[in-house]
């Protein structure tokens, strides 16, 4: 087991605190990012990193009669994202590795992955099976935190200082690894505290 999934096995508890030190912002942007994803009826969409299973909810609420495939590496944080979810009947959590999942080809309308891509330990090798498993000309949207810049930055440092602690947050830059696939992005967004990209499989 990586240091990282021992962490996150360790504290799923308190994963969702994070939330409330943001005063709901990250629930907001995770809404605004599904916006972009042009989310449609009865597509088969896949949330990378679903952590406590927030994202999830919002895309079973968005698509109707759609199916929600919702992964995550730790057993404990699905365990409380199931719980969020009882009651949503098209979401099927999976224990899997994001760098290595057990889908065919080009198989999901949308991918998600929020607040992952700069927690995980192979970042590459996420975009790359996200970008594996999307049918082409879909879109596949992420959230990732950075370093706050402007006034913003001694407001949110505590918050920043916990994040770098607790969760080892690792500041990618997508942009290069995004190079790297058959990719296009279609929106960044700049949301004070995280960066938000839309890609599309060309």
């Amino acid at each position: 087991m990586t240091a990282t999934k021992r962490t996150y096995e360790r504290l799923a508890i308190l994963y969702d605190l994070d939330d409330a030190m943001c005063f709901g912002l990250k629930q907001m942007w995770r809404k605004k990012i599904i916006n972009d994803l042009n989310v449609e009826k009865g597509q088969f969409i896949l949330d990378i990193a679903t952590g406590t299973g927030r994202a999830a909810k919002i895309l079973s609420k968005r698509a109707e009669h759609a199916q929600i495939v919702a992964i995550d590496f730790s057993k404990n944080m699905l365990s409380i994202a199931r719980i969020r979810n009882r009651n949503r009947d098209n979401i099927t959590f999976i224990l899997c590795d994001a760098a290595h999942l057990p889908f065919k080809d080009e198989i999901f309308d949308v991918a998600s992955c929020m607040c992952g891509m700069d927690t995980v330990d192979d970042p590459e090798g996420v975009m790359s099976e996200a970008t594996r498993v999307l049918k082409k000309r879909k879109r596949f949207g992420m959230m990732y935190f950075r370093e706050p810049k402007g006034r913003v930055k001694h407001l949110f440092a505590p918050l920043m200082k916990f994040y770098d602690l607790v969760w080892k947050t690792g500041y990618v830059d997508l942009s290069t690894i995004i190079a790297d696939q058959p990719l296009t992005i279609v929106k960044n967004r700049d949301l004070i505290l995280a960066d938000a990209l839309v890609v599309e499989k060309c």
